[in-house]
């Protein structure tokens, strides 16, 4: 069984486009779960009456939370929620391709070790016009690579994307009972669970037309030591109480991270100069390291804030 998970918040604007394209798949799935964050624009309607139109009802469903839980609690309650083998996640406002699904499920179905499958993706405005990034848009092979564990745990993810992948119910079952984290998305997590159960691929193949604007519920993410604590934190409770076949390697890469992000606390809440100096012997920690360890030692000596007030007032 093939289960698409949307979550929707006042995507009224974009919402038919994205819904056109789960309908005409070549491949069409099982069941589509809608779940709508209690929108406050005509997102719900626009829906329904979309289902009413091509007369969906015995496949797509939409369910109106009791109250508003943000877009990374709404979409980890669906999955827990979802019954489907193989689990695409959609974003409201992008355009999929229209053989997504019957490329993607079929890798996945002719290959049981796979428990995530990542796609790439392309990137589109307001208008449906394309992007042009600094990534080499190359002609698709559809060829397969595992992707390799990624002791940085936190950083480098933004080019895997949970709207261009699907998971394994396999993947969601070994993680039934898991206490919810409000600090990290879904995306991020289940990279992290499958590559460091050696069953995280990439098929060279683009998915999706991921649209970028200014709403988009992703760009307020905040990656400081507060964040990054907390997620060293719940991959680590995850790799020891959830699994037992989980690489002693990379059991040894996550409790390093988690040791990492204990001293960069520390650093960024109290007077910690010592500890300080201990970070700089975990660069590959850090997107820029000789920035981030710049801004941490200024957050320790409590000069961060001050600047950046500076800097705000000579702005205005």
């Amino acid at each position: 069984m093939i289960e698409i998970l949307m979550c929707t918040y006042n995507g009224e604007k974009y919402i038919e486009k994205q819904l056109d394209s789960i309908r005409l798949q070549t491949r069409q799935a099982d069941k589509l779960s809608i779940y709508d964050d209690i929108s406050t624009d005509n997102t719900v309607a626009v829906i329904n009456d979309y289902i009413k139109k091509y007369n969906l009802t015995d496949k797509w469903s939409v369910t109106i939370n009791s109250q508003n839980k943000g877009w990374r609690k709404n979409f980890f309650d669906a999955i827990f929620a979802s019954c489907g083998d193989i689990i695409f996640f959609s974003d409201q406002d992008d355009i999929w391709e229209l053989d997504k699904i019957e490329v993607m499920s079929s890798v996945m179905e002719a290959n049981e070790n796979i428990l995530k499958l990542n796609s790439k993706f392309t990137f589109i405005d307001q208008n449906d016009d394309f992007i042009k990034t600094d990534k080499e848009i190359t002609t698709p092979t559809k060829e397969l690579v595992q992707e390799p564990f990624l002791d940085t745990f936190s950083v480098k993810w933004s080019n895997r994307l949970a709207c261009a992948t699907a998971i394994s119910k396999k993947l969601i079952d070994m993680l039934k009972g898991l206490p919810y984290n409000s600090s990290f998305s879904h995306d991020w997590f289940f990279e992290n669970i499958a590559t460091a159960l050696d069953a995280s691929f990439l098929i060279d193949y683009y998915s999706i037309k991921h649209r970028l604007h200014n709403s988009n519920a992703s760009i307020d993410v905040s990656h400081n030591a507060l964040f990054t604590a907390d997620y060293a934190n719940y991959i680590w409770l995850v790799f020891n109480d959830y699994f037992e076949n989980v690489n002693e390697n990379y059991m040894a890469q996550a409790k390093r991270f988690l040791k990492f992000a204990t001293i960069k606390k520390k650093v960024n809440t109290k007077f910690a100069l010592i500890s300080w100096f201990k970070l700089a012997f975990y660069p590959k920690y850090y997107k820029r390291y000789a920035r981030g360890l710049f801004l941490d030692l200024l957050a320790t000596l409590h000069l961060y804030d001050l600047i950046k007030n500076l800097r705000d007032k000579m702005v205005k």
